[in-house]
């Protein structure tokens, strides 16, 4: 199940909260007025590289995951795909979100995120009825 595509957007490994479960991916703002951060919480396994040269994020069953033997159950996983090299990656997380912001360039949307006016939430997967549907 396709959740998320940007077939040309470059996108940066930009911040991992191993404590808190989160990690964050970030399309900076040079091509626009806002920087696209995809985020997830609730991480409990990864394989992923630092950088998507376009990216598509899709929802699959764990037998398709290379993570299959470290899933924990209660959460999704989500397949992350370079455009360019056709690399495939996979997240196993409780959630997946992609917002626009207009943080500068070196401040995180992790952790203590003040939210305000110029931020917008684009998907979160905690509101997409059809995932739950499919895969809980």
């Amino acid at each position: 199940m396709k959740l998320y595509e940007d077939l040309n957007g470059l996108y940066f490994l930009f911040d991992f909260n191993a404590s808190h479960g989160e990690l964050l991916f970030r399309k900076h703002k040079s091509d626009s007025t806002y920087n696209t951060d995809i985020r997830f919480k609730g991480v409990h396994s990864l394989n992923v590289t630092n950088r998507f040269r376009g990216l598509t994020i899709f929802a699959v069953n764990k037998s398709e995951s290379i993570l299959c033997d470290i899933v924990e159950a209660s959460k999704f996983v989500f397949k992350l795909v370079d455009n360019k090299s056709q690399l495939e990656c996979f997240i196993n997380a409780s959630a997946f979100g992609v917002y626009q912001n207009a943080l500068d360039s070196e401040v995180s949307s992790l952790g203590e995120f003040a939210w305000s006016n110029e931020n917008k939430c684009l998907y979160w997967s905690g509101e997409d009825e059809q995932l739950s549907r499919t895969f809980n």
